[in-house]
């Protein structure tokens, strides 16, 4: 005879979170929203220089991928206009202009992207960095004689 077992866990969304959390956009800590100056001072020098850098990766990251986003529309209007065209000088125009735009913006959106979404990843893990170092935090771990509890602080 089998028999299954499950367990439901409930949760209550009207309580706060604690220690450091990142939603849209913002830092909260306990569940508050602060400022960047405040941010500057709860993490401290070593996790706010690796905030900067994550922020600054994704700032060129957006950059990158507007940029090479316009020089790729650019170029593919100019190629699809020398195209529909009979003149010699908008053939050659769009040939010579809208080919290179077209690569020069593909191969800038590609790791404009990439960057962005790493740079944004890597803010993402900032509030878990901060929380390990200053919260402890339990969990089962398996264990040579069966299962046991860690306490990490």
């Amino acid at each position: 005879m089998l028999m299954a077992i499950s367990a439901a866990a409930q949760t209550n969304t009207s309580t706060t979170q604690s220690g450091l959390t990142y939603s849209k956009k913002t830092f909260y800590l306990d569940g508050k929203a602060i400022s960047k100056n405040q941010l500057m001072n709860v993490l401290g020098d070593d996790l706010f220089k690796k905030y900067k850098k994550a922020k600054g990766l994704k700032t060129a990251g957006i950059v990158c991928t507007a940029a090479g986003g316009a020089l790729l529309a650019g170029g593919l209007v100019g190629i699809i206009t020398a195209e529909s065209s009979d003149s010699f000088s908008d053939i050659f125009a769009g040939g010579i202009i809208g080919v290179p735009c077209a690569m020069i913006g593909a191969a800038v959106t590609i790791p404009g992207i990439i960057m962005w979404c790493s740079g944004n990843k890597k803010i993402k893990k900032i509030p878990i960095a901060y929380n390990s170092k200053n919260h402890p935090t339990a969990y089962l771990t398996p264990a040579s004689s069966g299962m046991g509890v860690a306490l990490n602080f």
